[in-house]
């Protein structure tokens, strides 16, 4: 039966192709050579390899990426032009310990420098590197961290490199193990300058990059708070922004509101020790509402309901969240005002054990796209919703075809246009892409080469960047990676997508 399945489904969409084959031959150009189909960036890597991650530079010009390329089990760091060979390849991070690695980096906003985090001369002791992305020198950031007492100190994870590329903002256990204090340093190396000297657990740098916010435990008792300061502050300019909690309370995660002004976070609540719930706040970042606590959705209404992710809009009008609000253990998608109000249900009537997994927000801040078995236990498809009020539309971006296949996840373009999405096949294990409107109401297209190994279960990494065309993908292998445009520069108000035909030129599918 599944076999039957599939070779049912895979005939469908077989004379689905041949159909837009014969009416794209007839109405849109035909290229001799393949234009923006997904192109391998890396030679393939050798068998014990496998890439974790990569990014572009915000240039578009460079692929920074993970990987135990030369040594087995070793992650070290590289750089690639997009448009380069493998023999521009380079590798970054400095030679490191028997068992150093490379676990976290960043590119700086001017796309000329890469921080990076890696126990490089003592294992596990954690330290921060700048070097430059076409690679040269590389500078610690952090003081030194020598044998001794200070042996077990380590570089926090989570660090920001600030908009002007000169600053980068990180935690360090300097003092005392596991007490993790706020610094700066210059981004090319130099003194680093202590920000705040009670115990911080996470932090944040607001998009103009002027404003540093953290959660600490300056109180006494232990209790994790939100703090603000400026960039080019020091410990005594912290400012507290909401009242003081209890002994129950403590913030979990934080966001800035795309206009600087404020921050929306969460905050734990401890129920007996039994379990902890989370609910939405938002403060101003100067302090104003430090006399008052400002809950988001009202009427927060069952004991066990629980805040799983929240993003703020891009045009900074609305949250939008997943929760078990209405129901405990069902988490659907909710979207409140940025000023608080009733909260409103953005995923519809969904099946009784349903989950949404992840959900994605446009760029304009129209529309929530997001991952559920919303319809069939077990089986996710992909919906889009417009961020519109009251009675908002459910649109499958695919239907459900079986239980065999299953969509791993997705993206959306930076034009706001389009889901990118992976989809694994059980028969041959193969990951294979698809793209369709974001609204919507057309078929998806595959798009790229079969990828994927029927040895391996791990699933590919796909990134899309916000210039709208530029696209990373990661196949599960982890031995390569690929790089697509998927639009077309000169025509940014439809979406080409090519297709090679059986005669082995590509024909372009407009959407």
């Amino acid at each position: 039966m599944k076999s039957l399945t599939y070779s049912a489904r895979r005939f469908c969409i077989a004379v689905v192709l041949i159909v837009l084959f014969s009416a794209v031959t007839s109405m849109q150009p035909v290229y001799a050579q393949a234009l923006n189909v997904l192109k391998q960036v890396t030679p393939n890597f050798p068998d014990f390899t496998f890439v974790p991650d990569a990014i572009v530079s915000p240039d578009g010009k460079f692929i920074v990426f993970r990987a135990d390329l030369d040594t087995n089990a070793k992650s070290e760091l590289y750089s690639i032009p997009v448009d380069g060979s493998a023999t521009d390849m380079v590798r970054l991070s400095i030679p490191m310990v028997s068992d150093g690695d490379v676990d976290q980096f960043s590119i700086s906003p001017d796309s000329t420098t890469v921080v990076y985090r890696a126990d490089a001369f003592n294992d596990r002791t954690l330290e921060l590197f700048s070097v430059p992305i076409s690679g040269g020198d590389n500078i610690r950031l952090n003081p030194p961290l020598v044998p001794g007492p200070l042996s077990n100190r380590s570089v926090a994870f989570n660090f920001f490199i600030d908009n002007t590329s000169q600053q980068v903002v990180y935690r360090l256990d300097l003092q005392t193990q596991n007490r993790f204090q706020l610094f700066r340093v210059p981004i090319q190396g130099g003194t680093s300058v202590l920000m705040h000297d009670a115990r911080t657990s996470n932090v944040a740098l607001s998009p103009d990059g002027e404003t540093v916010v953290f959660a600490s435990d300056k109180r006494a008792g232990g209790i994790l708070e939100l703090y603000s300061m400026p960039l080019s502050g020091t410990t005594e300019d912290a400012v507290r922004l909401h009242p003081s909690l209890t002994s129950i309370q403590d913030v979990a995660t934080f966001k800035f509101t795309p206009d600087n002004k404020q921050v929306v976070f969460s905050l734990a609540r401890d129920h007996g020790g039994t379990f902890k719930q989370e609910e939405l706040h938002i403060a101003a970042v100067d302090g104003s509402d430090s006399g008052a606590m400002r809950p988001l959705a009202n009427d927060y209404p069952i004991t066990t309901g629980d805040i799983d992710e929240f993003e703020i809009t891009p045009n900074g009008t609305h949250i939008v969240y997943t929760a078990d609000q209405r129901v405990n253990s069902l988490t659907e998608l909710f979207m409140v005002p940025i000023d608080g109000g009733d909260a409103t249900r953005l995923s519809g009537d969904m099946q009784p054990r349903a989950f949404v997994q992840e959900f994605a927000i446009s760029p304009k801040g129209d529309r929530v796209v997001f991952r559920a078995d919303a319809l069939v236990d077990n089986i996710e498809t992909i919906f889009s919703v417009p961020i519109s009020n009251p009675g908002p539309e459910v649109t499958p971006i695919e239907p459900v075809l079986d239980s065999f296949n299953k969509i791993i996840g997705f993206v959306i373009s930076g034009d706001g246009k389009n889901v990118i999405y992976e989809k694994r096949f059980d028969i041959d294990g193969t990951i294979q892409l698809f793209l369709a409107p974001v609204v919507g109401g057309k078929a998806p297209i595959r798009i790229g080469p079969l990828l994927g190994d029927p040895n391996r279960n791990d699933e590919g990494e796909l990134f899309a960047f916000n210039n709208g065309v530029d696209m990373v993908y990661l196949p599960p292998d982890g031995r390569r990676i690929f790089y697509a445009i998927i639009a077309r520069p000169e025509d940014n108000s439809e979406l080409c997508v090519p297709i090679r035909t059986k005669n082995g030129r590509v024909a372009m599918v407009c959407l």
